[in-house]
């Protein structure tokens, strides 16, 4: 029995992120869109969950912390020489999720708008966690605290999410065109911004 609802809420939880992914969350209905297509009962539904706002915190929290734990794991490990080498690094491994799993970006940045604080926040937490993840990165090459250094730090994950977010728009065959040109414009434009605010005069 415990296999078998654990089925079910994998089938819920896959079906609702390419719903969401889609369509959105607002305009997504959960019986035509989700439970349907899922081959799930509207009972079967409520043994899982209570509602369709539950699914969606649940795919986010599954999903997100899965990739910042595979992706944050191999950061830990990089070794390279410079900053620019560590944010191309990055840029890639960003770019190789949204190649894995495409609807998961598109569902987070849907609802960055969210009227929904709770989702909204969800949504952006991707964008917190990786301005950490950035200033460590910045810390061998350009020591010491600063406000400026924060800032620098959070437009550059804005920055790099933008770039990411176009990359995932992309057709695969567009995707493999344009990857190369997206990551090197995005690294150089984050490496003169950095120098410029950064490096002591």
């Amino acid at each position: 029995m415990q296999a078998r609802a654990r089925r079910t809420r994998e089938k819920i939880l896959a079906q609702a992120k390419r719903a969401f992914s889609e369509r959105g969350f607002e305009a997504t209905n959960l019986t035509e869109h989700i439970l349907t297509p899922a081959g799930v009962s509207v009972g079967s539904f409520y043994h899982q969950f209570t509602n369709k706002r539950e699914v969606l915190l649940e795919i986010f929290e599954q999903a997100i912390s899965a990739r910042h734990e595979r992706i944050r794991g191999r950061v830990r490990d990089l070794q390279v020489d410079t900053f620019r080498d560590s944010i191309r690094t990055v840029l890639d491994l960003f770019m190789d999720d949204v190649e894995q799993d495409p609807d998961i970006w598109h569902v987070q940045w849907r609802e960055h708008e969210s009227p929904d604080p709770e989702i909204r926040e969800r949504a952006l937490v991707g964008v917190k966690g990786w301005t950490d993840v950035v200033l460590r990165m910045m810390e061998p090459y350009y020591p010491g605290d600063s406000a400026k250094k924060t800032l620098v730090a959070e437009t550059s994950v804005l920055l790099a999410s933008a770039v990411v977010r176009e990359y995932s728009h992309l057709d695969r065959e567009e995707q493999q065109r344009r990857r190369a040109d997206l990551v090197d414009t995005c690294v150089e434009f984050i490496q003169a911004a950095t120098d410029a605010l950064l490096r002591p005069a």
